[in-house]
């Protein structure tokens, strides 16, 4: 049997390098694949302008993805357009189109060295809903996941018609791009998905705490009942250590 792998946990969290090479080891997303997504470049780039088209017809086929598409967006200079309004040829949408078809011709040609790990997760950090992120779009995650399935299937679906390859090559190259959309997948998954039992628990222990103090405030009263409500904040205190050593 062979020996375990050690992974530094907490690493995963803070090092985004270490969590890419974890990810791409653990699935297999070798230099073999990234040669095969390279490789398959001359064939594919020219298919890139009919994805990225159907990708988003579908996203217009549901109001609840389309609607993103009149949020405010970087590079977008004025953005007036509405649910009605908006076509798959109106001018944000054109952008947004030639910014997908860059994304991908740049997976098709990347070395997949530290700088391209980070505009991958450059393309994940700007889609959630961020204060610090000025061009955060706002999507929501299972909308995100979505749209990552339904590419990869766009994907999968254009490269088995693909004629000039042998079965071998078509079979490694699906594989290869399945892998490389986990690994994109991942990567957005640090923006949405919450992870941790500690900090899953703080956060059910604070959430109670503010639930506990306005069930008090409404039962007691901090003008009519000040003594009573001292004592309901002092069982509220001891209640919430008693959690976090037990949580401990």
């Amino acid at each position: 049997m062979a020996d375990f792998i050690h992974i530094d946990r907490d690493r995963l969290y803070t090092d985004l390098q270490y969590r890419f090479e974890y990810v791409a080891g653990f699935i297999g997303f070798d230099e073999k694949d990234r040669q095969l997504i390279r490789d398959s470049a001359p064939i594919v780039e020219p298919l890139i302008p009919k994805i990225v088209d159907a990708f988003y017809e579908k996203i217009f086929s549901y109001d609840a993805v389309k609607v993103f598409m009149t949020k405010p967006m970087s590079g977008i200079e004025d953005n007036s357009e509405t649910m009605e309004t908006i076509r798959l040829d109106s001018s944000p949408i054109l952008y947004r189109k030639m910014m997908l078809k860059k994304y991908f011709n740049r997976i098709l040609t990347a070395d997949w060295d530290t700088a391209h790990i980070r505009y991958l997760d450059w393309v994940a950090r700007i889609h959630p809903l961020s204060p610090v992120e000025g061009a955060s779009i706002g999507v929501n995650y299972v909308h995100v996941n979505s749209m990552i399935g339904y590419l990869a299937g766009l994907f999968t679906d254009v490269l088995t018609r693909i004629n000039e390859w042998d079965e071998e090559t078509k079979c490694n190259t699906v594989i290869a791009f399945n892998k490389f959309f986990y690994v994109q997948a991942d990567l957005f998954s640090r923006y949405y998905v919450k992870e941790g039992v500690a900090e899953i628990e703080k956060e059910a222990i604070e959430e109670a705490k503010r639930q506990e103090m306005e069930e008090i405030r409404q039962r007691v009263g901090t003008e009519s009942h000040p003594v009573l409500m001292t004592f309901a904040l002092i069982g509220l205190v001891l209640g919430s250590v008693t959690a976090r050593i037990l949580y401990k």
